[in-house]
Order: structure tokens, then sequence, then C-alpha cells
């Protein structure tokens, strides 16, 4: 009986505070603002999306607070629902991603509890230009480099990450030169730029151009380039430089885009001739497709063996 009396008076409780007991709505809410804002720019009025007459006719008596801090935005003191934004450099905030969002979540309390996913994208605006590292550059060649043979060229550089407002093309200015035996090859999608040898080189010859660089806005920039065409007793370094090592391995513990490590080639010719002009640049080829290549044939292997395996049964049993 002593059970069932404890069974009672806790429906009674429960009965008497389920009135109590506050309901609650999600809302999420995606909105755009440019870089750059004025401090203090109101970003969103929280009462365009929240669907209560009486929240849109008395503000009065609400808690609006957020979850957790986010510290580019704060809540007008004079009104709750207005939500506004210090001003934000996007490539601070977001300096290796072309697309840029924050999260901040609110509540609203009153009669009811309201958690507002607020969304922001913040939209990049081209407030930098791209900009090469040197004004000059200099290379030095053999004549007998065959067609074909790719130099790749130092790129310059954007703070602008956006697909709008990002480097958007490459391309030359040659004087006056007639015979020019270079093409130039921009691989955005690989972050490649290089000049590919089309032509027979001329010995004993020079080319002096200019290199350009625009981004989404056509605003740009550009750098000298000179290619020197040496004799064969001039110039004896036909090979590529030589990594200090053949097998480099590194162990990554996170994705925060932290640095895991340090490779090193290097060219004996130029460290003989004291030459700390000439610069070796690196490129990273991904293995993917040779990894795929190995599982098919890993797969077809096992295939082939299962086949063999049926075959000698069959001819056992019979």
């Amino acid at each position: 009986k002593m059970i069932k009396y404890l069974l009672l008076i806790l429906i009674i409780i429960i009965i008497i505070n389920i009135n109590k007991i506050k309901s609650f709505e999600e809302i999420s809410i995606e909105i755009s603002i440019k870089e750059e804002e004025e401090n203090g720019t109101i970003i969103v009025d929280l009462r365009s999306y929240i669907k209560s007459e009486y929240i849109l006719n008395n503000s009065n008596g609400y808690i609006i607070k957020f979850v957790r801090p986010c510290l580019n935005f704060y809540i007008d003191k004079e009104n709750l629902f207005k939500i506004r934004s210090f001003k934000i450099d996007r490539e601070k905030l977001c300096p290796y991603d072309k697309n840029c969002y924050l999260n901040c979540d609110l509540y609203i309390e009153k009669e009811e509890i309201k958690l507002i996913k607020l969304k922001i994208n913040i939209e990049d605006i081209n407030d930098h230009k791209p900009k090469f590292k040197k004004k000059y550059y200099l290379y030095e060649f053999d004549e007998n480099i065959l067609i074909g043979y790719r130099l790749q060229l130092e790129q310059a550089e954007d703070k602008d990450l956006s697909e709008k407002n990002s480097i958007k093309n490459y391309y030359l200015n040659l004087f006056n030169i007639t015979y020019f035996p270079f093409k130039l090859n921009y691989d955005k999608k690989n972050h490649l730029l290089e000049l590919i040898l089309i032509k027979n080189l001329e010995k004993n010859k020079k080319y002096l151009f200019e290199l350009i660089v625009n981004d989404g806005e056509n605003e740009e920039d550009k750098c000298l380039i000179e290619i020197n065409i040496l004799q064969n007793q001039q110039y004896n370094n036909n090979l590529p430089p030589i990594f200090d090592f053949n097998l480099y391995k590194f162990n990554i513990f996170n994705l925060n885009k932290t640095f895991i490590g340090k490779v090193h080639a290097k060219n004996d010719f130029y460290i003989n001739l004291n030459n700390n002009n000439k610069q070796i640049y690196y490129r990273i080829i991904p293995l993917i497709e040779n990894s795929n290549l190995f599982q098919m044939i890993l797969f077809y292997l096992y295939l082939l063996l299962l086949l063999l395996l049926i075959l000698i049964t069959n001819i056992l049993s019979s």
C-alpha cells in the first residue's frame, strides 16, 4: 500500500507541475554579411524569424542570451532582438578557407523557450590584391634542354581566398620578343604555374619578359623574369635537385593544418657557385590513383583465386 500511495503522490506532483513546464522550439537562421562592416552593424533582427504576434508587439520581459560567447557579435542592449557585429577581418578569421561560416546559438526565454541556431556566412570582399614575393627572377638553362621541359614559377599570394576575389589568371608581356620558345601554363586546381618548353632553345640567347597576375576585380601585380640560355661548357646542371633522404615519414595527429614536418632538396652545382638566387620549387603529387589501381589488382587476384578454388572443388567432387 505504501508503494501505491507514493506513486499516487508522484503522479499528482507531475500533474500539478506539468503546466509549468515551458514549451521548447528550435529555429534555424542562416544569413550572410560582408567582412569589414563597421562596428555596430545590425546583422539580424530575430523578430523577423519568429512567428509570434505577441513577440512582435511586445518585447518586454524577454531574456535573450548567447548559449556560449560569440566574440564577433553582441546583443543590442536597447533592443534585445537585434544582433550587431564588430568589424570582422575574414582573412584573420578564416585564413585558409574559401568559405567562412560562424555558428552562434542563442536562446529566448519568457513563457516559452526558443533556441536560435544562427549560421553566419562571412562574405569576402576584395580588400587585398595579389602580390609577388620578388620583382625579379633569374633562370639559366643549358641549350640542350629537351622540348617538354617544365619550369615551375613562384606564384603570387592573395589573402582573398574566395572564388570571386582570389587569383584568376596569369599572363605574359613579352615586350618585343619575336621568338619565344615557352608556353605559360596555369593549373589553378592543382596550384601549379609553369613555363613549358615547346620549341628549341637558341644558345647565348636571353629572354626578358613580364609575368602579370590579376584577381577577380582585375587588380594586378607584375614581376620581371629573365631566362639566359648558356652553352654546354658554361652550364653543367641537367640533373634535377636531390632530396636529403629517399623517404620522409610524418605522423599527423590532427587535421588543424598545423606544421607536420620538413623536406629539403639541394643542387650541388649552385651550392658550389655560391648562387643564392637559384630557388628550388616543390610540388606534391598525390598517389591516390596508384593506390586505387593496386586495390583493383588485389580484388581481381582474389576473384581469380576464388574461381580456381571453385573449379578444383567441382573437379574433385566429380
